[in-house]
């Protein structure tokens, strides 16, 4: 359960970013907040920076995102394998 709700962590700045290219950020900043909740990582970087120092900090806002759909993705499972257990045993 955690690693596909993680997929979904990982569609979700994909899914932001194709919507931004498309309609130059308009409809991608609605998005954000609850696709992407960890995009305040972004926020480390800045104009002129190196390269390779925007694509880690990009990456890192990513795989944060991955990280926390997966945290929930574990609590939807454990709280899943709650009730199954509770409705064999009724």
């Amino acid at each position: 359960m955690a690693g596909i709700i993680g997929v979904f962590g990982l569609a979700g700045p994909a899914a932001v970013a194709v919507v931004s290219l498309i309609n130059n950020n308009e409809a991608a900043e609605a998005l954000v907040i609850p696709f992407w909740p960890t995009f305040f990582v972004l926020g480390a970087g800045e104009n002129g920076d190196p390269t390779l120092y925007i694509l880690l900090v990009f990456g890192v806002a990513v795989l944060s995102n991955v990280g926390l759909y997966a945290i929930v993705g574990l609590a939807v499972g454990a709280i899943w394998a709650w009730i199954r257990a509770k409705r064999a045993d009724a």
